[in-house]
């Protein structure tokens, strides 16, 4: 493996990384959004199972799609 083969190797990992972040915060900001919606309703045990929910329909849309989750979000190569 030559060096320019390295580095672009690291490249493309350290992208991947920070798209993962991305997304990460992106989920971690919508889901908590959620809650603390729910939450003003007055029910902290029903905000808690609307964030549940939402996860397992995330996981659900991924298995029914057969394939691995995606976001809109592209990165440019």
């Amino acid at each position: 493996m030559g060096a320019s083969t390295a580095i672009r190797e690291r490249r493309r990992t350290l992208r991947y990384r920070n798209l993962l972040v991305r997304q990460m915060v992106q989920m971690k900001n919508k889901l908590a959004m959620l809650c603390d919606r729910e939450k003003q309703k007055g029910n902290a045990n029903r905000a808690t199972l609307a964030v549940a929910r939402k996860l397992v329909a995330y996981l659900m849309a991924v298995d029914r799609g057969q394939r691995n989750f995606q976001t809109n979000n592209c990165i440019a190569a």
